[in-house]
């Protein structure tokens, strides 16, 4: 069992998150108000575990490691990118679902990320899911693992 320790949001892409209380996940699209709904990878986890591996660095060069910072909508606690694959359930405690669509991603330079810190852990160690069903989510949800295998939640 996993637990959500932020939720994130940004208007634009390729921009840092800010943090809010809660969101909405809205199925087939995203985290409501979020610039990356509706795209390919509408939702973006990324383990604590993968921060805390960054951090020491970031604040020796004086960056304040913070929710939203590498760009993902949650970070969670108590799940890697090894626990999960392409086309695993993750049920939220709200009832909300995800669906894992990819594990990492490319790495662009051309972001506010790169700018400001130079790499990010997103690209190899990001959840990326779409939403199968909606609903609220907010700091200290639940995440488990609900189904292995081909894709299903709807």
């Amino acid at each position: 069992m996993a637990t959500i320790l932020s939720v994130s949001i940004s208007k634009e892409k390729g921009i840092l998150k800010d943090a809010v209380p809660r969101g909405r996940l809205v199925e087939d699209h995203g985290l409501e108000g979020d610039a990356h709904a509706g795209s390919v990878r509408p939702v973006s986890l990324l383990p604590l575990a993968s921060i805390q591996k960054v951090e020491g660095d970031l604040k020796r060069r004086g960056i304040r490691v913070r929710p939203g910072l590498f760009a993902e909508n949650f970070v969670v606690e108590g799940l890697v990118a090894g626990d999960v694959k392409p086309g695993d359930a993750l049920r939220l405690s709200s009832g909300a679902r995800l669906v894992v669509r990819q594990i990492g991603k490319p790495f662009h330079t051309d972001n506010a990320v790169f700018r400001a810190i130079g790499s990010s852990p997103l690209p190899s160690d990001g959840i990326f899911a779409r939403v199968a069903r909606g609903g609220e989510v907010k700091e200290g949800d639940r995440i488990e693992i609900e189904a292995s295998g081909a894709e299903r939640g709807r």
